[in-house]
């Protein structure tokens, strides 16, 4: 598909089409090498994240981390599918563990970036089907396209906020070794925090997007 940034009429690929499950799956080295560099940001991002957000302490939750690689699993979502999308998270998750983060925290950490994931897809794919279609040119493409991913990205924050409030009461908490009399004091703090986490790598996505488009428009991923 031919893209050219003066048309303002340009064509976009339409996204969640049909496709054969060959497609869908198909690991081609344009994928691999796409997969590769992601990778490659993300553990630049988490190292960032570790050892410079990392220091940045705010109580009572002071043990959580402001991280930024949750940018990396919404740029795979946006070109490739949500199937990748879930193994690049396993993989960008677990492979922090020779940076010497605690699997404790990874896997809270895997959880939460999973129902990101999940809850900003869904609302993605059921708000485009609504408001994109074939007779917009490209800004109005983009101007829908950043209203719904925005409403998406609020709404995905609300629900992570929300699940981080409750894998923490459930075992989370337990599993770090916090007495029982202080985890509801943590509870609300941890669902704030995991809130304005969200939001702030939705909006740097979101500063981001216009290229992400392009490349996307641009290379058959």
């Amino acid at each position: 598909m031919n893209l050219d940034k003066n048309n303002e009429n340009i064509v976009f690929k339409i996204r969640y089409q049909k496709t054969k499950w060959k497609e869908y799956f198909e690991l081609t080295t344009l994928r691999i090498t796409f997969l590769s560099l992601i990778l490659a940001l993300n553990i630049t991002l988490a190292i960032f994240s570790r050892f410079i957000m990392g220091m940045i302490k705010i109580p009572p939750v002071d043990f959580m981390v402001l991280e930024l690689t949750l940018v990396t699993y919404l740029v795979v979502l946006y070109f490739l599918n949500l199937f990748y999308t879930v193994i690049f998270v396993f993989i960008g998750t677990w492979v922090r563990l020779i940076i010497g983060d605690e699997p404790v925290g990874l896997l809270a950490m895997n959880i939460i970036d999973l129902a990101t994931v999940l809850s900003f897809w869904i609302l993605s794919f059921l708000l485009y089907k609504f408001l994109i279609n074939t007779n917009l040119n490209r800004k109005q493409y983009l101007s829908r396209m950043y209203i719904i991913q925005g409403f998406s990205g609020l709404i995905t924050a609300f629900i992570t906020a929300a699940m981080g409030i409750f894998i923490n009461w459930a075992f989370l908490l337990t599993l770090y070794g916090v007495p029982i009399e202080s985890q509801n004091i943590l509870l609300f703090p941890i669902g704030i925090f995991n809130f304005v986490k969200i939001g702030v790598n939705i909006i740097i996505y979101l500063s981001c997007f216009y290229a992400i488009d392009l490349l996307f428009n641009r290379y058959k991923i």
